[in-house]
Formats: C-alpha cells, structure tokens, sequence
C-alpha cells in the first residue's frame, strides 16, 4: 500500500480525515463512547489517532501492531517512544490548547529537524575516517519546521525519562535541573555557531562519564564484531545466520528475534541490495563486497517503528573470508509525523521516505561521512534506509543509565551533563545545516533567540522547561488512558474486532 504523503494529507483537515478512517475500519466515536474508557474527549482523539497511525500496519500485519502497543505499555518512557506522532499533532493542532513558543519567527518556521530527539535516539557512529563520534541516530521523523518543537521534544524526553527514574534515584530539584540543562546546552551551542566557534563535537572517552561509557563500550564491542557473534554462527567454515530468539521476549511482544525469510522475498532483497549499493555515498567497493550471503527477518527493534519491516542481511565485506563479513539492516520508513499548511513545506525534493532520511540524515549529522554504508533502496512502493548494523553503533539506554545511577557509578551531575550536551547536539544539527530554503540556521535562530550572552538564564530555559512539565503531566494522564483503551478494546484497540 502506498503511504500518503504528508502533502497529501494537508488536503483535509483532522477531524474529517479521523471520520473517513473510522467509516472505513468500522469504528465510530458513537460506538466507541460505549465503552469506560472512551467517555472522556482526550481517550477519544487518542484512540483515534493512534487508530489512524497504525492503520495499514494494523491491516498488513495486526499482530506487529497489537505487540508494539503492549511495548508501548512496558514503560512511561516506552509510551513517549511510541507517542512522536501524537505529540506533533497536539503542538500543531490551534484547537489542542497548547501554546507556541515566544521564540517562532517566520524565519525559522522550516528549520532542518531531527523530528524526534530524545535521549535513546542518540548513539556512536564509526565513521569512514576512522573517528568515534556521538551523534543523534535516528532520523525517520526528521523533516523541516520550527526549531522550538524539536528542542521541546527533547526538554519532554529528559523529564519523562527523570520521572521513570523515580525520586529516590533523581530528585524533584535534581530533574528540574536535567531538564534546564538540556535548552542551555542548546542556547550555548547556538551562540557559539552564531559566534563563527567550531561546532561541538563528541569524540571517544569524551563528553562525561555517560558519553564516555558509552564510546569506551562501543569501540570495545565494535573491534570483536560482537554483532556478527549475536546473529550468525560459523559452521564448517561458513558463517551463516542464525535463527530464533536472541533474546528474551518480553511481556507480549519480543525483544530481539529473527526469522527465516521467503525465497520471494530474498529475491526481492537481492535486488534492493543491488539498487542500494549504487546509494552509498562515496562508494568505490566492488560489487563483490555487496555479495549477500544470508537474509533473515528481524523482529523487536523499535517502539514507533516496531511493526515496520526490518531485515539483517549478510554480505561478503573486502574478502572471500568469514572474518570480514558486514551485517546490513534494512528498515522500512514511513511518513514523517503531520506538518501544518502555514509552514509552507516545499514540494516534495525526495523520490520516497528512506531517500528523505538518508538526505537528512547526512545534512544533520556531525560528518555526512558519520555512517559509510548508509543509503536506500525501494521495493514497490515501500522504501527501506539501509546501513551497517555493528556494535560501534551502540545508542543510550535508559535500563543502564538506572542501573548505573542505582549502583552509584553516576549520579544526577552526570544526568545534567549528558542532557547538557544532547541540547548541544541538537542545536549543532539545526545550526550547522540549511533550512527548506538553503539558509544555514544558525543565524536564523540566533536572530530569534535575541541576546545569547547569558545562556543558563536566557528566557528560552524557562519557557521550554515549563512546558516539559505541563506536557509530561499530559503524558502521564495518556499512559494511563492509554491502559484503559486496551483493557476495554483489546490488543488492536478494537480495530480487527469491530471490522
């Protein structure tokens, strides 16, 4: 099925959109306020809308999507993983009743973003210079538009993030302290770009004891390739992939599980591999080095992007031999999260969703050099970014950052430090890269953020900190109607049962 686009889908309002999608599944908000959950307007529109995100998932593959929501039910930080989607509709949509930030200009209304910054979509890169650096890694939301959503998704992450931590490990004064730290450090990095100051850059054993960790792991576990360990086996001098559970599934939906592909099916990934490796930027690699010598489906991967199709592919690397092999991962993209008219996108400039991300992501990343093997292929309508799948590609993990705080290796100074420099991060990626109209940020958000001599005070710190609480507490009251839809409606929210 052909996915709209998101210019499509500025022809009609929500509301509208939300009824036609509901006549079509069979659902209706009359049949809906039948049941407990659905008495109150806000579980309503969040049936609806996660109804609506899901729809042709729900019908290619229901139990994908019945286990991405019991995932998203594991946690509250799960639960916001799984939200982007929800969240840009509620800072786009006037009738929601959340304000706008007193920092938008029109100038800035179509910066580069990320789309969805937070603290696990943040890892290690090895790039094709041989540097360790740390950058964001995810980037199917990334699209133009304001700045200040970005930088507010990012506040929300960290103070979602605290108060699935708990008091006992980060403090009510402590998480405010977190979440400050994270519009400073992007106020920071912004004047200094503004100044004509090198970009910020995180390389190995640096940027605090959390970064620090995470590249000393990276590099440790990349060198053995210990990934290649996780899903293959060498048997009789072949290395072949293995199938099964990698690891233990969880309460309704996997972890970590691969599964045996359809000869139809690896024949098509045969010639998307084929197509990709004409995507790779800079590629001078031989054919042969694109050999595929495995294809298995993986299963587990995500919250958003759970159900979406992902396959580990073996390829032969620089030799004949075992020892070299590369893991690629192919990852089904779809829409970015709904834009608003008044922001003026530009016609579409990319052929499909997996180029979009890949174009982004090398315009946002420290280096367009950051992932060497990053590029794209199709198949039919459906796109798929692919890269390198290895261990130096380690991310930030919201279980170990708790286990390690409750062992007392870090503590809160540590949290407000890495948080600190993923503001940096952020504000390096809008700032360093051109908007919808190729202007470099920097400038333009310099211009609307006004005086930057005082970055720890300036009144952006305020105001974006201010809402991650507001909209954490509107999270949190979600996660828990959320529960209730499900309890009421049942694995798919009623979408296969009232068909």
């Amino acid at each position: 099925m052909r996915h709209a686009t998101p210019r499509q889908r500025l022809r009609y309002s929500l509301p509208a959109l939300i009824s036609a999608l509901l006549v079509t599944a069979g659902l209706s908000t009359a049949k809906l306020g039948c049941a407990q959950a659905i008495d109150d307007p806000r579980a309503v529109w969040l049936h609806d809308t996660l109804v609506e995100d899901n729809r042709d998932l729900l019908e290619r593959d229901p139990e994908a999507v019945a286990e991405k929501f019991a995932k998203m039910q594991s946690s509250l930080y799960a639960y916001f993983r799984g939200t982007a989607n929800q969240y840009w509709r509620d800072l786009t949509t006037p009738d929601l009743g959340i304000a706008g930030s007193s920092f938008a200009t029109p100038e800035t209304a179509r910066i580069s973003l990320i789309g969805d910054p937070h603290y696990e979509n943040v890892g290690v890169f090895h790039s094709a210079d041989d540097q360790i650096l740390v950058d964001f890694n995810d980037f199917d939301a990334s699209m133009y538009g304001p700045y200040w959503i970005d930088l507010r998704r990012l506040a929300v992450g960290m103070e979602i993030l605290c108060r699935q931590l708990g008091d006992e490990l980060i403090s009510a004064e402590q998480r405010r302290a977190v979440v400050d730290a994270a519009t400073q450090g992007y106020v920071e990095e912004m004047a200094r770009l503004v100044d004509g100051q090198p970009a910020f850059s995180v390389s190995d054993g640096e940027g605090g004891a959390i970064l620090a960790d995470l590249t000393r792991r990276a590099v440790r576990d990349g060198e053995i390739a210990e990934e290649l360990d996780d899903y293959t086996e060498i048997v009789d001098g072949r290395r072949l992939m293995r199938i099964g559970d990698i690891e233990p599934p969880g309460s309704g939906f996997v972890t970590d599980t691969v599964d045996p592909v359809a000869p139809s099916d690896q024949m098509r990934i045969l010639t998307m591999v084929a197509a990709y490796a004409q995507t790779v930027s800079g590629n001078a690699r031989e054919n042969a080095f694109f050999t595929v010598k495995g294809v298995v489906r993986r299963r587990g991967a995500g919250v958003s992007s759970y159900p979406n199709l992902r396959y580990y592919v073996l390829i032969e690397g620089e030799t004949s031999g075992v020892e070299d092999d590369r893991l690629l991962e192919l990852k089904e993209v779809r829409d970015p999260p709904l834009v608003t008219a008044d922001w003026n996108v530009p016609a579409r400039r990319w052929t499909n969703n997996a180029e979009r991300v890949v174009f982004m992501q090398r315009q946002l990343q420290e280096t367009s050099a950051n992932d060497p093997l990053l590029g794209w292929a199709l198949s039919g309508s459906v796109s798929f970014r692919i890269r390198e799948r290895t261990k130096y590609q380690k991310g930030l993990d919201v279980v170990r950052l708790a286990e390690k705080l409750e062992e007392g290796d870090w503590d809160s100074e540590d949290l407000i430090e890495v948080s600190f420099n993923l503001g940096r991060f952020l504000a390096r990626a809008h700032g360093t890269t051109p908007d919808s109209d190729g202007r470099l940020g920097a400038p333009l958000i310099g211009a609307s953020l006004g005086d930057l001599t005082d970055p720890v005070n300036h009144p952006l710190v305020l105001e974006t900190s201010e809402f991650a609480v507001e909209y954490a507490d509107r999270i949190e009251a979600d996660f828990a109607l959320f529960a209730r839809l499900r309890e009421d409606w049942g694995a798919t929210l009623g979408f296969g049962e009232l068909r």
